[in-house]
C-alpha cells in the first residue's frame, strides 16, 4: 500500500530503492494454480504504479523454464512475460532459472522419470538435463526477445539468488 512504501521510505532515507517481486509468469493461471503464487496481474500492475508514484524502481523476478513444461513451452512464457513487464513499464526483469532441487517436481522427474519413454517422446525427460532448461532455451529466447522487441533485452538481466544454485549437482 502507499501508507507501506511511504514508510519504509521514511525508515530507509534518501537512498535509491529497488523493490524485487515474484512475477514468475504472465499467464495468472499459471502463477497461481500450477506455481501456487496467489498473485494476480492487476496486483503487479497497481505495484508498479505505487512504487513509480513514490519513486521507487521496481524488478520483476521471472522464471526461464516451468516445472513440467516442454522447452518449447517454457520459452513461449518467458517471451510472453518479458513482452507483458515490458508493457507495463517494469524498470528491471530479473531472470532466474528453473532449478532442480531435491525435493521439487523437478527434483522429482529427474529422479524417477529421466528415462521414462513416453515423457522423452513428449520433450519432458532428457535423460540427466530432465528438469532443466537448456542453455540453448536461454540463447533462443534471447535471440526471439532481440528480433521482436531489442528494447527488452535493456531491462534484462539474469542473477543467481541462492548462494549454491551453480554449485548444485546438476
Amino acid at each position: 500500500s502507499k501508507v507501506r512504501l511511504k514508510l519504509f521510505k521514511r525508515y530507509v532515507g534518501n537512498r535509491d530503492i529497488i523493490i524485487r517481486i515474484g512475477v514468475e509468469c504472465a499467464d495468472e493461471f499459471i502463477r497461481n494454480e500450477w506455481l501456487n503464487k496467489n498473485l494476480f496481474n492487476q496486483q503487479i500492475i497497481d505495484a508498479i504504479s505505487l512504487c513509480h508514484e513514490e519513486g521507487i524502481k521496481i524488478t520483476g523476478n521471472i522464471l526461464l523454464g516451468i516445472p513440467g513444461f516442454t522447452e518449447e513451452l517454457s520459452i513461449n512464457q518467458f517471451i510472453d512475460t518479458v513482452h507483458w513487464l515490458f508493457s507495463c513499464n517494469m524498470d528491471y526483469i530479473s531472470c532466474s532459472l528453473l532449478s532442480r532441487t531435491e525435493k521439487s517436481f523437478q527434483g522429482f522427474l529427474h529422479s524417477s522419470l529421466k528415462n521414462n519413454d513416453v515423457l522423452q517422446k513428449y520433450g519432458l525427460a532428457y535423460m540427466e538435463h530432465t528438469g532443466l532448461p537448456w542453455l540453448f532455451s536461454l540463447v533462443r529466447a534471447i535471440h526471439q526477445l532481440y528480433n521482436s522487441e531489442p528494447e527488452t533485452l535493456k531491462k534484462i538481466f539474469f542473477g543467481q539468488f541462492i548462494d549454491s544454485y551453480i554449485e548444485q549437482s546438476h
